[in-house]
């Protein structure tokens, strides 16, 4: 196979395999005949935030709720603030706001896998900031109860200790 020519569109399941080269950050294997280079991905705490590794499965596993809206009240969301990156997440999120479960949908089911968690040392949002303060926001007028079921990992940390 020359360059330009090795995809291929499969709609079986196919046997993959991950692999991770202590040490090393980029490194050839071969397919065959074709000698392949590989990006390494920096390692990370799997065992510390195991909802990012749905990847190992062929499809992702949707934790299930571990709360309510109700516990993302007076939780802290420091990332959202007037940067470029920010204000561009708000807009999004606001245009969330006519359908107010496709944020909590976008909260228990994240696209990219990687769901909204809780500081271990203090109560405030560490990832998924945006969506909690739209969530914050959608609960205090009304629009979504507060007995709504979502997942934020460590959420239970801060459960009734606010």
């Amino acid at each position: 196979m020359g360059a330009g020519h090795g995809v291929r569109h499969c709609n079986k399941p196919q046997t993959v395999y991950n692999l991770t080269v202590d040490g090393t950050h980029t490194y050839y294997v071969l397919a065959g005949p074709t000698s392949l280079l590989v990006h390494n991905c920096p390692p990370y705490d799997y065992g510390k935030y195991p909802e990012y590794h749905w990847w190992q499965y062929g499809r992702r596993k949707w934790p299930e709720p571990n709360g309510t809206l109700r516990d993302l009240k007076g939780l802290a969301t420091d990332d959202v603030n007037n940067s470029l990156e920010s204000k561009e997440k708000q807009a999004l999120m606001k245009k969330l706001r006519k359908k107010p479960y496709r944020v909590v949908k976008a909260l228990n089911r994240p696209r990219n896998g990687v769901h909204a968690r809780v500081k271990e040392y203090k109560p405030a949002t560490d990832e998924g900031n945006h969506r909690v303060w739209m969530l914050q926001q959608l609960m205090e007028e009304g629009l979504l109860p507060e007995d709504t079921p979502i997942y934020v990992h460590q959420i239970q940390r801060w459960q009734g200790r606010r």
